[in-house]
């Protein structure tokens, strides 16, 4: 019994013990020189409740970092199946609108691991590349797509917790 105990200590207190490790080796603050794609990061976010269907879809706008108030998964009626289904018991979910407005490779970073499906028309957009945020900095990942100008739909899913900061900016 008391191996068990000392085993869920470990796992519950490993990741706050990386997280702590992570910023004590960062020799300037957290978000300090964000690299060229994300420096938008750092800007005063936007407050948006993002949207439990498809009924009335908030609107982000590129380049302004937005934190977004998810509901709780189960509420959520998605616009389509997630590529990857994936649960949590404190899964959050939304719909956020977002009007790209030139072609190119543009980039969703998030503050949490979300899953992201950017919907066209036509189905879910292919992600051209993925990653975690730099060093130093609260951008937990980043996923890249290859867009024509146009109006997209950003579905998150399975976020930890009801808050989520996004930013959408081209790739440079």
């Amino acid at each position: 019994m008391r191996s068990l105990a000392v085993l869920l200590t470990i796992a519950v207190t490993t990741p706050a013990l990386a997280q702590a490790q992570t910023a004590t080796e960062c020799s300037k603050a957290l978000d300090a020189d964000l690299p060229p794609g994300f420096v938008e990061w750092t800007k005063p976010a936007t407050a948006i409740t993002a949207a439990a269907n498809t009924a009335a879809v908030p609107a982000l706008q590129p380049r302004t970092p937005a934190t977004l108030a998810l509901h709780p998964a189960a509420s959520v009626k998605l616009a389509a199946a997630p590529e990857q289904l994936r649960t949590r018991p404190d899964a959050h979910a939304g719909l956020v609108s977002i009007r790209i407005p030139t072609a190119g490779n543009w980039r969703v970073a998030l503050s949490n691991p979300a899953w992201i499906d950017l919907l066209t028309v036509a189905g879910p957009a292919k992600s051209t590349a993925h990653g975690h945020g730099p060093a130093c900095s609260s951008i937990r990942k980043f996923v890249d797509f290859n867009l024509p100008a146009g109006e997209y739909m950003l579905q998150f899913t399975a976020n930890p917790g009801a808050e989520l900061r996004v930013l959408v900016s081209p790739v440079p």
